[in-house]
């Protein structure tokens, strides 16, 4: 039988926790999963901090894709990016403090179940449905 196309393998962890989008994400960057968290990695490269989501959507020719604005329960803004084949990303938005001259983005990988925990305990679960 030949293997699924377009399938996230990430780490190994999640294997086809997410799609094609997802994949394509985690070979950008380094990634590192998130302590207590399954399916849910940050990345901390320098590049990373200051790419604008809609550049990253870019590189990974990801088109037409609904970016949602969202902050009710979070102290920092966040941008939530769901992806049609599974997983997607949450990106939270620094604001600058006494040590930072520059807004930074923390980018979220999110699997498919990561993403659904995460948005289920941030109340925003409906957004799986739109």
């Amino acid at each position: 039988m030949a293997e699924k196309k377009n399938k996230f393998i990430g780490d190994g962890k999640y294997v086809d926790d997410g799609g094609e989008e997802l994949q394509k994400m985690w070979e950008i960057w380094k990634w590192k999963e998130i302590s207590n968290c399954p399916g849910r990695y940050i990345s901390k490269s320098q590049d990373a901090v200051f790419t604008q989501v809609s550049v990253i959507l870019e590189k990974i020719d990801a088109q037409n894709l609904k970016i949602h604005e969202c902050s009710p329960k979070l102290r920092d803004k966040c941008l939530v990016c769901i992806f049609p084949t599974g997983g997607g990303i949450i990106t939270y938005i620094k604001e600058p403090n006494n040590k930072e001259s520059e807004k930074r983005l923390v980018h979220t990988l999110n699997t498919q179940s990561g993403l659904q925990r995460k948005l289920e305990g941030l109340g925003l679960d409906y957004l799986l449905q739109q």
